[in-house]
């Protein structure tokens, strides 16, 4: 698996296993692996081409399990399954991204005693599992991936523990949003192939090494 920034704060985007990894995905989309207007897709288009049965697989937040296993709503309900993001050639585990929602408490709040108590009861154990079963989110408290409840409505919640201790964090850096646009840009050339792969992540390289300066 390649990296976007190393440890060190360098930036590592041109490597050959990025090479490599944006090259089975060009060669996805030229083969139709992907819907041809998946480009432009944002979430939302997605999901609607997903449950409309006009694609195998979608990158997704767990959210869009259960919204998919909506009848009224989907043309795939009870047909729908999970996996582990795939890994690259060279890679030892597909890696999701370590996501998710805070809370915060304003300094100057003049609720603090109701919303420390909100906070509490929203990262209590019941009000974590009431959240996983109506919206198919995960929980925050780990004992919840092995509830009978959760995993008799969401089987493949059994995969979570294991494909969480593998998730990495997204590029940590004070230019995250510069970096993402860069990358998100030259990406798109190569999917659409007017640059090639490697021509594609050495722009991006040379582009995120001037962030900032």
């Amino acid at each position: 698996n390649g990296e976007v920034i190393g440890s060190d704060g360098s930036i590592r985007i041109n490597s050959p296993q990025n090479v490599e990894i944006l090259s089975i995905m060009v060669d996805a989309y030229k083969n139709r692996l992907m819907p041809e207007g998946v480009l432009s897709y944002g979430s939302g288009d997605a999901r609607a081409s997903m449950f409309q049965g006009k694609q195998v697989f979608m990158r997704a937040w767990p959210k869009a399990y259960a919204m998919g296993q909506d009848a009224t709503k989907s043309q795939v309900a009870g047909k729908l399954g999970v996996a582990p993001l795939p890994k690259g050639p060279q890679g030892t585990a597909g890696k999701s991204v370590v996501g998710g929602w805070q809370l915060f408490l304003n300094k100057n709040s003049k609720q603090k005693d109701a919303a420390i108590k909100f906070m509490k009861f929203y990262a209590s154990e019941y009000a974590q599992k009431l959240h996983a079963l109506n919206d198919s989110y995960l929980p925050a408290r780990r004992s919840l991936y092995a509830d009978a409840d959760i995993l008799a409505k969401y089987p493949y919640y059994s995969q979570f523990p294991s494909i969480l201790e593998s998730a990495v964090a997204r590029p940590q850096s004070p230019y995250y949003a510069e970096i993402s646009a860069i990358l998100s840009a030259e990406v798109q050339n190569a999917m659409k192939q007017s640059k090639s792969p490697s021509q594609a992540l050495a722009d991006a390289q040379k582009a995120m090494m001037n962030v900032g300066k």
